[in-house]
């Protein structure tokens, strides 16, 4: 993928995040694909309450790629 991925897991602005990456040069795509995120160079988390953010990444099975 080589890029920055945007974690959606149903929480936050993530368009607004993409399009300031993309503003200052870098390349962003939304995924909630553990796959893209595992292949991506980094990964943002929106912000969101930390509890249901938690639940909603484990949901997707995006934890373990996000500590990889």
């Amino acid at each position: 993928m080589s890029a920055i991925a945007i974690i959606d897991y149903d929480m936050g602005n993530l368009h607004s995040v993409c399009k300031g990456l993309e503003k200052a040069g870098a390349t962003a795509r939304i995924t909630d694909s553990p796959r893209e995120l595992e292949q991506a160079d980094s990964g943002i988390a929106g912000v969101g309450a930390f509890d249901p953010a938690m639940q909603h990444l484990r949901s997707r099975g995006l934890e373990e790629p996000i500590k990889t």
